[in-house]
Order: structure tokens, then sequence, then C-alpha cells
């Protein structure tokens, strides 16, 4: 779901832009975290790479020392990449499955501006016109 926005811009426009930059950051960090912190991969096995100084009292992460070789780090890299191709094609093929869908709500909200949740599951279910 984090590229959505950058797919629905390639679809829409035919071009990309910086916009969906923080899409693809917080996208590749997910997957990267679903590698490195909470084992889950299956190449990689339960395990937890590099380890993480924190600053509770800040509320966030300090630094991060990496305690694995360069192979390793290929490896993870390659898992992070399978994990963010994968969810770049889900989201591609849901949205052109669904582009009607999508030019239904943009429409509704360049007329309205704002949907509520119940606005906007009846504009997507295709129950009430955009208009």
């Amino acid at each position: 779901v984090a590229c959505g926005g950058r797919i629905a811009e390639q679809r829409a426009v035919g071009d990309i832009s910086s916009g969906a930059s923080g899409d693809i950051q917080q996208l590749t960090s997910m997957a990267r975290s679903m590698i490195t912190k909470y084992g889950m991969s299956d190449a990689m096995g339960p395990l937890q790479f590099g380890q993480q100084e924190e600053m509770v009292f800040l509320g966030r992460d300090l630094a991060e020392q990496r305690d694995y070789s360069e192979e390793v780090a290929e490896q993870i890299d390659a898992e992070v990449r399978g994990i963010v191709d994968r969810a770049y094609t889900r989201v591609r093929e849901g949205l052109s499955e669904n582009l009607d869908k999508l030019h239904a709500v943009a429409k509704a909200l360049l007329e309205r501006e704002t949907l509520d949740n119940e606005e906007f599951e009846e504009v997507f279910q295709g129950a009430m016109s955009p208009a």
C-alpha cells in the first residue's frame, strides 16, 4: 500500500514525481525491519541482524551497529528487494483491476475536496455517482 501513491501517479499522469519518496522510504524501511528485526524471512531465518542502541527517553533509535558480514548484508538487501518488488507488483495489479474506482474517488475528491468514510465507501462501491 505504501507504493500506491507512486503507482497511481504513474498510471494517471504517466510520470513519477518526487512526491512518493516518503512512501518508498517507508516501504523500504518496513521491509528491512521485517528481515533484520522481526525474522520474517524464510531465507534468513528467525534471526535479528544488527544491534540497536536506543535512547528510550528521546523515543528514537540512536545508532545501529552492523554485526554481520558483507555477504549477509547482500542477502538482506536481496530479501528487502524481493519484498518491495512483490508489494509493488501486488499494488500495481490491484490498482489496475480497480482503476475505475480510483478515478471515481479522485473525481469525487476534486468535486467535494473531502469524503468521510461512508461517502468514500459509496463512491468506491459505485453506489453513488461522484457528483
